[in-house]
């Protein structure tokens, strides 16, 4: 195989992937800015599901409630405190943010399968990934985290 079909082979490869992660067809995903303007409004509770250590290295979105999937007890200890958080309601209206936008998508799966309704994932996450950028990346709003 020459150089230019293997370069043609690996930019079709690639375009693929990026496309297959990027077509956000359903309304189930949102971007940063949405979900910035989202959670500004009071629309939407935006929930950092990071790990502790990740909210002290990059800091939160202001309006973030911060809720850490990573807990002792696992995703059914993650689901017991967001369902005290909202009060038992599975149909307020939450978005999901990780670094990446993995976890919030296999998290938000998992909650719907739950009963979760109005389960949003924030696909760019906080850092972004190879072809996207995140909430830091597009400089919206960051606080410091402050361990309570």
């Amino acid at each position: 195989m020459s150089f230019r079909p293997a370069l043609l082979l690996i930019t079709i490869v690639l375009q693929m992937l990026f496309f297959s992660v990027n077509s956000y067809g359903d309304d189930q995903k949102i971007s940063v800015i949405t979900a910035n303007t989202l959670s500004k409004k009071g629309e939407v509770l935006l929930i950092d599901i990071r790990a502790e250590s990740e909210w002290e290295q990059t800091g939160v979105a202001p309006q973030a409630v911060t809720l850490s999937m990573h807990q002792s007890g696992g995703v059914s200890a993650f689901e017991s405190a967001l369902t005290q958080l909202l009060n038992g309601d599975k149909n307020k209206p939450i978005a999901l943010i990780c670094a990446g936008g993995v976890r919030s998508a296999k998290l938000q799966r998992y909650l719907q399968q739950r009963g979760f309704s109005q389960v949003l994932d924030v696909v760019e996450g906080m850092q972004g990934g190879l072809f996207t950028d995140g909430w830091i990346d597009h400089q919206l709003p960051i606080k410091t985290y402050i361990k309570q």
